[in-house]
C-alpha cells in the first residue's frame, strides 16, 4: 500500500525469475518451449512467453487482497488500480486454480456492493469467455453453487450476447 502512495503502482508478483538458458541451438530452443508448455500444465502454470518470465499464478490472489485492503481503508485510486491490473493478468492466468480461489476470496469478502463492480465485470467477463473450459472443474462449479449471484449473473450475460 505504501508503495502505491508514493510511486503509485504496486508489485502483484505477476512475473517470477526466468531460470531458463538464453544461447541454445535452435532444436534445443524448440524442444525446450514444448516441455516448457507440457510442465506449465501440469503445474498449473500459465506457458512461458520467449524472453519473459513465468507468470505467477498468484498475482491474481495478490490483485484481490490488494483491492480488499484498499477498500477497508477507502483508498479509491488504488481500488482502481487493483482491478485494472487483476484485469490485466485474468486474460493470462483465468485456467489456473487461483482464478477460482481468488473469484472466492472476492466474493467472501465483506467489499460493499458499489465498490465490487469493476472486478466484478472482469470476472464474469472472463467466464462466459471461458465457459466451457471452467465449467469441467468441479471446484469452479462449486463456487457457483455457492456464490448463487455470481452464477445468475453470468447466465444474464451470456444470454445477453446471444441476443445481440
Amino acid at each position: 500500500m505504501l508503495r502505491f502512495i508514493y510511486h503509485g503502482d504496486y508489485d502483484d508478483e505477476r512475473e517470477q525469475k526466468n531460470h531458463a538458458a538464453t544461447d541454445l541451438p535452435h532444436e534445443t530452443k524448440v524442444e525446450t518451449e514444448f516441455c516448457k508448455y507440457e510442465i506449465s500444465k501440469m503445474l498449473d502454470n500459465p506457458p512461458q512467453e520467449p524472453g519473459r518470465p513465468l507468470w505467477n499464478k498468484d498475482a491474481l490472489r495478490v490483485n484481490i487482497e490488494v483491492f480488499v485492503i484498499a477498500d477497508h481503508h477507502h483508498l479509491h485510486t488504488l481500488m482502481k488500480h487493483a482491478a485494472k491490473k487483476f484485469e490485466e493478468v485474468v486474460g493470462r492466468l483465468w485456467k489456473t486454480a487461483s482464478f477460482a480461489k481468488s473469484i472466492k476470496l472476492f466474493y467472501d469478502s465483506q467489499i460493499s456492493e458499489l465498490y465490487r463492480r469493476p472486478i466484478r465485470n472482469v470476472i464474469i467477463k472472463a467466464i462466459v469467455k471461458n465457459a466451457p473450459v471452467l465449467l469441467k472443474e468441479k471446484t469452479f462449479r462449486n463456487i457457483l453453487s455457492h456464490h448463487g449471484d455470481l452464477a445468475i449473473e453470468v447466465l444474464w450475460t451470456v444470454v445477453k450476447v446471444e441476443d445481440k
